[in-house]
């Protein structure tokens, strides 16, 4: 990459400034290196307010982009109409998984798994970007927005009912096992206790939309 020109007289100008502390000694004294280790500092910290002001005026226009790009692109559907289609796949194993981890632990699993398949789909009524690290922007069917908590929990209660659904088939299944009262509490609690995610769970849930779905800004509109 080619250096500005602000920054080649900058440059410049340093080594002149070097030229006239040195003035063909040999060697700098203490006061003379101490005077260089200062400008340098004074410098850096004026390139980098400079560079601040640079990347905040960046970061503006990118918000207004996002903002301009998500009106001229609607989702196919609301979130409301996917969550009714979207299929979600739990199986004996994510069940028995809850051996080894929390129920939480467990949806989060399955979320990422979920949204990692129908990502590929196309049409979600999900959206987020690199230039807005966290934000995940839902379409409610007139326009995108940020996705709120009670949206979260929504797409943790469809796991919810497909961990019952799974529970109730595998307890048809093993009602003769030896230890099936212990298997069966352990499960039922697990799910049961932890059928209304705390807000941190649900700020994990908010994260594992975002890694999975966000894309670069600047890949998709032609004026980056």
């Amino acid at each position: 990459m080619n250096a500005c020109k602000c920054c080649f007289h900058k440059q410049k100008n340093m080594m002149e400034f070097f030229k006239i502390q040195n003035n063909g000694e040999k060697e700098l004294n203490v006061r003379e290196l101490t005077n260089i280790v200062y400008e340098l500092v004074k410098r850096n910290g004026m390139l980098e307010e400079r560079l601040l002001k640079i990347e905040n005026r960046e970061t503006r226009k990118t918000k207004k982009n996002i903002i301009e790009y998500l009106k001229q692109h609607p989702a196919n559907h609301s979130f409301v109409d996917w969550l009714k289609k979207v299929v979600i796949r739990i199986d004996v194993e994510d069940l028995l998984s809850l051996h080894h981890f929390s129920y939480p632990e467990c949806v989060l699993k399955v979320l990422k798994r979920t949204l990692t398949a129908v990502f590929k789909e196309g049409g979600l009524p999900l959206s987020a970007y690199t230039e807005k690290r966290g934000i995940v922007y839902v379409f409610n069917g007139d326009e995108w927005r940020e996705i709120t908590h009670e949206e979260l929990k929504k797409i943790a209660f469809l796991i919810y009912e497909k961990f019952n659904d799974v529970y109730f088939t595998w307890e048809k299944a093993n009602r003769g096992l030896a230890n099936f009262d212990d298997l069966s509490d352990l499960y039922m609690c697990k799910i049961d206790v932890s059928v209304s995610l705390k807000e941190q769970k649900l700020n994990d849930m908010r994260r594992i939309l975002y890694d999975v779905v966000h894309v670069s800004m600047r890949d998709i509109i032609e004026y980056y």
